[in-house]
Formats: C-alpha cells, sequence, structure tokens
C-alpha cells in the first residue's frame, strides 16, 4: 500500500435528507402565508407571528448543506508518500507535517467518541471526519500508523 490512499467522501444522503426538509418547510410555509393573506380574515386578525417559525426552519435546513460543502474542502483527496493533497490541489508535504490531533465529543455516558482527526502541518490542516468517509478502512489504516508516528508509506 506504497501508492497512497484517496480519501473518498460522500455526503450524498444527508444533502438529500437536509434538502428535501428544508424544500417541504418552504412549501409549507409558502401554503401557510398564501392562506392567511388570500382569507377574507387577514384584515381583521393580527398577522400571526409564529407562522414566521417555518421559514426560518427551512432556510437553516437550506444552509447544512452550504457547511458540509465547506466542511469537504477541509478534506484531502489523496495521501500518498509525498504527503497531503488537499481537494483544491494544494499540497502539504510530510517534510512540514507537525502532528496530529484528535477530534472526540463527550457522550451524555461520560464516554468519548473519535469523530475523526486533524492531520497538523505548517502550512494548513487536513481534516479527516470518519463519517463520510466512503473507504474508512484504508483511511484508518494510515490514520493508526500516524497516531503511533509511524510512516505509512516505509
Amino acid at each position: 500500500m506504497n501508492s497512497g490512499v484517496e480519501v473518498q467522501v460522500s455526503y450524498a444522503a444527508r444533502l438529500g435528507c437536509t434538502l428535501a426538509i428544508g424544500a417541504t418547510l418552504l412549501v409549507l410555509s409558502t401554503v401557510a402565508f398564501g392562506t392567511y393573506f388570500l382569507s377574507d380574515s387577514s384584515a381583521n386578525s393580527p398577522f400571526p407571528v409564529p407562522a414566521l417559525v417555518l421559514p426560518a426552519l427551512a432556510l437553516l435546513f437550506l444552509f447544512i448543506p452550504l457547511l458540509l460543502v465547506a466542511e469537504k474542502r477541509r478534506i484531502p483527496r489523496l495521501i500518498d508518500p509525498s504527503g497531503v493533497t488537499m481537494r483544491n490541489g494544494v499540497k502539504l508535504p510530510w517534510s512540514e507535517y507537525q502532528g496530529i490531533r484528535v477530534l472526540q465529543q463527550r457522550t451524555r455516558s461520560r464516554n468519548t467518541l473519535e469523530l475523526g482527526v486533524e492531520l497538523l502541518f505548517a502550512r494548513g490542516t487536513a481534516l479527516i471526519r470518519y463519517r463520510p468517509i466512503k473507504n474508512l478502512p484504508q483511511v484508518l489504516w494510515v490514520v493508526e500508523a500516524l497516531k503511533q508516528r509511524r510512516n505509512p508509506f516505509a
């Protein structure tokens, strides 16, 4: 496995769900506002402020995919013997490698879950979150070697 590991990432399921929920909420809020403004009682009744919750939630769910796309930019495209290649083409060589930072989350039962790692370089950081990676066993092989301070390509 000396040739390198391509990091394959897929956010398709998460993007599809959040866009579907956001679009549904947007349609529901449009129907609610249309019904309010087209009804005869709208002249006599005050504007329903709670109805603003639906469009706010719709915008929130439509904003989440932007966050996922921004996170994907920080995930490397390729990890090989010469270094890490980011998705924008920037090469982070192993000569600038400074260490690894484990990303953990504490659960309610006070256990910690490892969510991923950050590979720290002099000119940047490569984020490796485990959940969206499709070829996780190959990527974990490299990550485990780096955690043990071994060269994964030696």
